[in-house]
C-alpha cells in the first residue's frame, strides 16, 4: 500500500497549472531551466504516485526538450501548451483509477509520529511497539508485541473485527 499525502496531490496539481498559466499568457518565451526543474518534480511525482499514463506523458515532454535542445531550439509555447493540456488530462484520468482512504486525525495522532526528512518534508511514520506498549510491557510480553501492532494497524483502519482477534491472540 502506498503513503500519499493529499497536500502531495495538491501540490502536483498547482505545479501544473502553474505551467499551464506560464503558456497560456502569451508570453514570448520561457525559462526553459525552470520550466525543466517543474517538469522533473511534477514526474517525480507522478511517478510516486503510480500514475504512469502521466508519467509517460511528462517523458513525452522531456524527450521534446531534448530534441529541440540537440537542434538549438526551443519548444514552442504552443506546442508546449498542447502537451501540457494533454498531461493535466492523464493525471486527471489517471487519479479516477486510484482510491484514496483517510485515516482520522485523531487516530494518525495517536499511531503515528511525524518525521522531518533532510529535505525538509514532514512525513507521519507508524509508532513503534516501544512508544505505543512501552518498554517494560515488551519486556514482559515479548510474544504479543507482534499482535498488538497488528491490533493497532487494524484498528486505525477501522477493521473492528480483525482488531478483536489481534487483541485476543495477544493476550493468550
Amino acid at each position: 500500500m502506498l503513503q500519499i499525502y493529499a497536500h502531495q496531490v495538491v501540490k502536483l496539481m498547482d505545479s501544473l497549472r502553474t505551467l499551464e498559466k506560464q503558456c497560456s499568457q502569451g508570453a514570448k518565451s520561457y525559462d526553459a531551466q525552470a520550466m525543466g526543474i517543474t517538469l522533473g518534480l511534477l514526474r517525480d511525482g507522478c511517478a510516486e504516485l503510480e500514475l504512469s499514463s502521466a508519467t509517460k506523458q511528462l517523458d513525452r515532454i522531456f524527450g521534446a526538450f531534448e530534441t529541440c535542445t540537440a537542434q538549438h531550439l526551443s519548444v514552442s509555447l504552443t506546442d508546449l501548451s498542447g502537451k501540457l493540456s494533454e498531461l493535466h488530462t492523464r493525471v486527471e484520468e489517471d487519479l479516477e483509477d486510484c482510491v484514496f482512504f483517510q485515516i482520522q486525525p485523531s487516530k494518525a495522532k495517536a499511531f503515528f509520529k511525524k518525521i522531518k526528512r533532510d529535505n525538509g518534508t514532514v512525513e507521519l511514520s507508524p509508532k513503534l511497539p516501544e512508544d505505543l506498549l512501552g518498554p517494560q510491557t515488551i519486556g514482559r510480553f515479548p510474544s504479543a508485541v507482534m499482535d498488538f501492532c497488528e491490533a493497532s494497524r487494524c484498528f486505525v483502519v477501522c477493521r473492528n473485527t480483525a482488531c478483536v482477534f489481534h487483541l485476543m491472540r495477544s493476550w493468550r
